[in-house]
C-alpha cells in the first residue's frame, strides 16, 4: 500500500472496509460535484425541506453508524473561507445527519487562521495515529490515489484539528448559508 497507484471509487470505498482504528476527511474545496447530493441541493436552492437523510436512508451514514457502534471512530475537518460558497453553506447544513450517525465534524475558519493556507488538498487519511496509517489524497479530475507520504497528510491531519472546534453548532444551518426564499422559515 506504499506505493502510489490510482484508485477508482470502488476501490476507495474498500479503504473504508480496511480501516482499524480511524477515517478522516479533510474537505478544502468551495464545491463538490456529488450527483447523490442533487436532489438535496435542489431542495436547498429552493429553500424547500431536506429530504431524510439518516443511517435509515443513507448507505453512508448506515456504514458510518455502524462502525461506529463497532468501536471505530469517522472525523471530517471542514476549511472554508469567507464569503462562503452556496455549495459550503449547504455542507454544513448537512453535518448534522452525519454526526448523528457519529462522524464529528470540525469547521476551520481560513480567513480566521491564516496559517491554515497550507491545507489546500483534500484527502482521506485511515488509521492516523497508528503504526500502518494509509491516505488516499484527491488528485486532479477527480482521482484518489494511494499514497505512502503519509508524514505529510498526518501534519495536514493535526493542523485542521488543531484550528476546528468540533461540530460548530454556530455554523450548522447559519441563517446567512439559506438561500434569500427560505429566509426566516424554521427548519
Amino acid at each position: 500500500m506504499t506505493n502510489l497507484a490510482w484508485l477508482g471509487q470502488a476501490d476507495l470505498d474498500r479503504c473504508f472496509d480496511l480501516f482499524q482504528v480511524s477515517a478522516f476527511r479533510l474537505e478544502t474545496l468551495r464545491t463538490y460535484a456529488v450527483p447523490a447530493e442533487d436532489e438535496f441541493l435542489r431542495a436547498f436552492r429552493l429553500g424547500l425541506p431536506r429530504p431524510e437523510r439518516s443511517a435509515r436512508t443513507s448507505a453512508w451514514l448506515r456504514r458510518i453508524a455502524d462502525t461506529t457502534a463497532a468501536g471505530k471512530s469517522w472525523g471530517r475537518v471542514r476549511v472554508l473561507g469567507r464569503p462562503l460558497s452556496e455549495y459550503e453553506c449547504y455542507q454544513l447544513i448537512g453535518y448534522s445527519e452525519s454526526a448523528e450517525a457519529g462522524e464529528v465534524t470540525g469547521i476551520a475558519d481560513r480567513s480566521a487562521h491564516p496559517e491554515l493556507s497550507v491545507l489546500a488538498r483534500d484527502f482521506w487519511l485511515f488509521d492516523a495515529h497508528t503504526a500502518r496509517p494509509f491516505c488516499c489524497p484527491h488528485e486532479p479530475r477527480r482521482r484518489w490515489s494511494l499514497s505512502g507520504r503519509r508524514g505529510d497528510y498526518r501534519a495536514s491531519h493535526d493542523r485542521g484539528m488543531r484550528y476546528s472546534p468540533q461540530s460548530c453548532p454556530a455554523l450548522l444551518g447559519a441563517p446567512r448559508c439559506l438561500p434569500s426564499s427560505a429566509e426566516g422559515r424554521s427548519r
